[in-house]
C-alpha cells in the first residue's frame, strides 16, 4: 500500500484520475486519489463528499493512516475553500505524517502559505518536501517541490532575473521524463522573458509550454498558462484572440483563474471595475500585475507596484508608526530585521517615484501633495 501511495504522489493529473477509478487499487490509495482528483481539478463540490465520506470509506483502514489521509483531506479541502489561519497550519506542522504523506504534508503547506503570502515559510516547506520526495524515490513531486521553492525565491526577490532557474527547471524534468512539469516551467519562463520585454520569446515559452502541458488540460496549471497567453496577446493589441482564452479560462471553477479572468478583462476594456476582494484569490504571479490596471487608465503617472500602492493607500487615511505600517504591509513576515529592509527599499522606491509625497515625522509616516494620485490608486 505504501509503494502505491509513493507512485500515486508522484503522478500527474492524467494517472491520478485514472488511479481514482482503479479497484485494483488499496482503498486508502483510491481514497486519496480521489482527494486529488477533485482537488487538482478545481471541483471543491466533490473534494467536500469525499472528505465528509471518509470516516465510512476509510472504516477498515489502519488507525494512523487513517487518520493521516483525512488530515491531507481537510487541508486540502480548506485550501479549495480559502479557510486557512496561522494556528491551524501551524498545529498541522506539529503532525508527524507516515511515509510520503510526510512530503505531502510540507507539499500542502507550502501552497498555504503561498496563499497567506508568507513566501519564507513557502519556500521552508516547499524545500522540506522536495527533500522528503527525494528519499522516498517520487523524483518528480521532488522537481515539482524544488520548482516551487523557486516561484517562491522569486517573489522574495522579484528584481532578479529567474531565467536560468526556469531553463535548468526544464532541463531536469525532461530528464526524469516530466513533459507536464517543463511546460509549467515554461510558462513561468515566459512571464520572465515577458518582464524585459522580449514578447517573442515569452510567446515561443508560452506555446512550448501548453503543448506540454496537453496532458494536465483542465488543471489550474494549464489555465494559468492560457492567461499567460492572453496577457501577451493583450500586450501585442491581438484583442480579439486574447478575449477568446479569457473566455475559455472563465469556464474554469479555481477562483484562481477566475480572478485572472477578470483582471485581465479590466486591460481589454477600460470600462471594467476591478473588484479590490477579488485580489485575494490572485495567484502571486498575477497579483504582482495589478498595477498594470492603474497604469493603463493613468498613462502619464510613474507606474506604482502593487506594494507602492499598498503604501499610499494606508497612509491616505492618516500618519502611521513605522513598525504598524511594517505591519500592515507585510502581515506574515516574522523576520523582523528581513521586513524593515524590504520596507526601507520600498520606502526609497516610493520616494524616488513619486517626488515630494512621502514624508515622516515624530515617528509617523504621511503622504502630502499629488491627492489626485493617491485617489486613483485607492
Amino acid at each position: 500500500m505504501i509503494e502505491q501511495l509513493r507512485l500515486l504522489a508522484d503522478s500527474n493529473l492524467t494517472q491520478i484520475h485514472a488511479m481514482a477509478r482503479d479497484l485494483d487499487l488499496a482503498t486508502e490509495v483510491r481514497f486519496y486519489a480521489q482527494v486529488l482528483s477533485f482537488y487538482m481539478s478545481g471541483d471543491t463540490e466533490r473534494l467536500n463528499e469525499v472528505y465528509e465520506q471518509s470516516e465510512n470509506l476509510l472504516k477498515f483502514t489502519d488507525p494512523k493512516i487513517k487518520n493521516d489521509l483525512i488530515e491531507m483531506a481537510h487541508l486540502r479541502l480548506c485550501l479549495r475553500q480559502q479557510n486557512l489561519n496561522l494556528k491551524y497550519l501551524e498545529k498541522y506542522n506539529s503532525l508527524a505524517f507516515v511515509d510520503v504523506l510526510e512530503a505531502e504534508k510540507h507539499f500542502v503547506l507550502a501552497r498555504a502559505y503561498e496563499f497567506l503570502v508568507d513566501d519564507h515559510k513557502a519556500k521552508e516547506h516547499s524545500l522540506k518536501a522536495a527533500a522528503i520526495y527525494k528519499r522516498k524515490k517520487c523524483p518528480k513531486k521532488s522537481l515539482r517541490s524544488f520548482y516551487n521553492s523557486v516561484v517562491a525565491d522569486s517573489r522574495i526577490y522579484p528584481y532578479k532575473n529567474f531565467v536560468s532557474e526556469y531553463q535548468a527547471m526544464i532541463e531536469m524534468s525532461r530528464a526524469v521524463d516530466d513533459l507536464s512539469f517543463a511546460g509549467m516551467s515554461l510558462i513561468m519562463l515566459s512571464r520572465e522573458y515577458q518582464i524585459v520585454e522580449l514578447l517573442d520569446k515569452a510567446q515561443q515559452s508560452v506555446d512550448e509550454g501548453l503543448r506540454l502541458l496537453e496532458s494536465e488540460r483542465g488543471s489550474m496549471h494549464f489555465y494559468n498558462g492560457l492567461l499567460q497567453k492572453s496577457h501577451l496577446l493583450i500586450q501585442t493589441k491581438n484583442i480579439t484572440e486574447a478575449s477568446k482564452l479569457v473566455r475559455e479560462c472563465s469556464m474554469a471553477s479555481f477562483p484562481e483563474i477566475k480572478s485572472g479572468c477578470k483582471f485581465l478583462e479590466c486591460l481589454i476594456d477600460p470600462l471594467q471595475i476591478w473588484n479590490p476582494e477579488d485580489e485575494k484569490s490572485l495567484l502571486p504571479t498575477w497579483k504582482e500585475r495589478l498595477s498594470e490596471i492603474f497604469n493603463q487608465r493613468h498613462p502619464n503617472t510613474a507606474s506604482a507596484t502593487h506594494l507602492e500602492q499598498k503604501l499610499l493607500k494606508i497612509l491616505w487615511s492618516g500618519p502611521v508608526a513605522k513598525w504598524d505600517l511594517i505591519a500592515k504591509i507585510y502581515p506574515q513576515e516574522k523576520n523582523s530585521e528581513l521586513t524593515e529592509n524590504r520596507f526601507k527599499n520600498l520606502v526609497a522606491r516610493v520616494r524616488k517615484k513619486f517626488p515630494g509625497i512621502l514624508h515622516f515625522h515624530d515617528g509617523k509616516y504621511f503622504v502630502e501633495g499629488k491627492p489626485s494620485l493617491i485617489e486613483d490608486l485607492i
